[in-house]
């Protein structure tokens, strides 16, 4: 008796010990490709930029730019009116984003309001009955070339060719990983339902373990989101810390649905276990009965 005893604590001791194992290559196993969708994905980044309402931002960013270029020339900052549209920027700036992703260079289709923005400032001169020679046709031109490599250093999302490094890294090594990852837990599942003969006891490890992965994942996250510590990130300029902070906050967001999701996934296989196990009691007991 005593030594069947010491039998059954061993074997809990060691499929407890297993099930935290479990527990741990569970998490990475749902959180790899969570953080797939939630941080390496396009669409991520065109809902944080929608979010943020980038383009808006990075219009008034240009703009304030371009008119402290536009000062020294003596030309009024009203030949910007109607020359560039919040419409062109989100254009260009989803155009930059699919050309990093490609990795093919990048330039922005200025030559619409290059034009634009040349009539302008010729309409003003000769509204003022200013003569153009070939050198202040050159200073109109390098004005505009000015503008142009403004705007363009505008558009481009900062840090983003590392960003799509570190994604292009994650891309080659996630399927590798994910297979590992599985091959380990079916090893410890495998273990766990060796040991135990019981099958309401099996599958209670593996309850336990998808319960104690989902509070491991919505830990993090959760206090993130109420704290704000995510806000706390320094990154410059303004328009770019909107997009960030939508950013990191969807990114947190999809991590606390996910490990909420797997919390109430283990209270169902816990729940439908134990009722199992009461029936089977229930039945063996009514057998002994008779």
């Amino acid at each position: 008796m005593e030594e069947k005893i010491q039998k059954n604590r061993l074997r809990f001791i060691i499929s407890s010990i297993m099930g935290m194992f479990l527990t741990l290559f569970l998490t990475a196993f749902v959180l790899l490709p969570v953080a797939k969708y939630a941080l390496f994905s396009e669409n991520a980044i065109e809902k944080s930029i929608e979010k943020a309402d980038y383009g808006n931002f990075v219009m008034e960013s240009f703009m304030k730019n371009a008119e402290a270029l536009t000062l020294s020339t003596g030309i009024p900052f009203e030949i910007f009116d109607n020359v560039i549209s919040v419409e062109a920027v989100n254009k260009d700036v989803q155009r930059f984003i699919d050309s990093s992703i490609r990795e093919e260079s990048f330039e922005p289709d200025t030559k619409e309001w290059e034009n634009t923005l040349e009539n302008h400032i010729l309409s003003f001169l000769d509204s003022e009955e200013y003569a153009i020679t070939e050198e202040e046709e050159k200073s109109i031109q390098d004005y505009i070339a000015s503008i142009r490599e403004e705007y363009s250093k505008n558009i481009q999302i900062p840090l983003f060719t590392y960003y799509i490094i570190v994604k292009n890294h994650y891309d080659s090594i996630f399927p590798w990983v994910l297979f590992i990852i599985i091959a380990v837990m079916l090893g410890i599942i495998f273990f766990i339902f060796k040991i135990n003969r019981e099958s309401y006891k099996k599958v209670r490890y593996v309850s336990y373990s998808v319960l104690g992965s989902g509070i491991m994942i919505i830990i993090l996250p959760a206090y993130c989101l109420v704290s704000e510590l995510y806000r706390k990130v320094n990154v410059t300029p303004e328009y770019f810390y909107q997009f960030v902070m939508e950013f990191l906050k969807g990114v947190l967001q999809i991590f606390l649905y996910t490990g909420l999701a797997m919390i109430f996934l283990g209270v169902i296989i816990v729940f439908i276990n134990e009722t199992v196990r009461i029936k089977g009691n229930n039945r063996n007991t009514e057998v002994l009965d008779q």
